[in-house]
């Protein structure tokens, strides 16, 4: 899988990715990439989704948790979301300019 089709892939979404990173990875993760929302469109994507409509609580992570998982499952990747735990996902603090998001793993290279 490459980063242009990553991309395109989440922006069929309204998703964007906001950061790749390749350093300091589990074993068997070759990329991390950083997703957040595209915009403009993404709130109205999201407000007419079934989990912003069910009334049901976390509509965020539960919409996050069915794109983004369809999403990477379709890319062959690994979804991790900053919710759902435990085991708790481990989070690093965020330099300048970067938004949290939910993340796609990709397999070691060529795999």
């Amino acid at each position: 899988m490459t980063l242009a089709a990553i991309r395109r892939a989440a922006a069929a979404r309204q998703l964007a990715v906001m950061g790749v990173v390749q350093d300091d990875l589990p074993e068997g993760v070759a990329s991390l990439v950083l997703l957040g929302p595209r915009e403009p469109g993404f709130w109205d994507v999201f407000t007419a989704a079934p989990e912003y409509r069910d009334g049901q609580p976390d509509p965020l992570d539960r919409w996050s948790a069915r794109v983004v998982g369809e999403l990477a499952a379709g890319l062959g990747a690994r979804a991790f979301f900053p919710f759902g735990g435990p085991p708790w996902q481990p989070l690093h603090p965020l330099g300048a300019g970067e938004r949290a998001g939910a993340s796609l793993a990709g397999g070691p290279a060529g795999a």
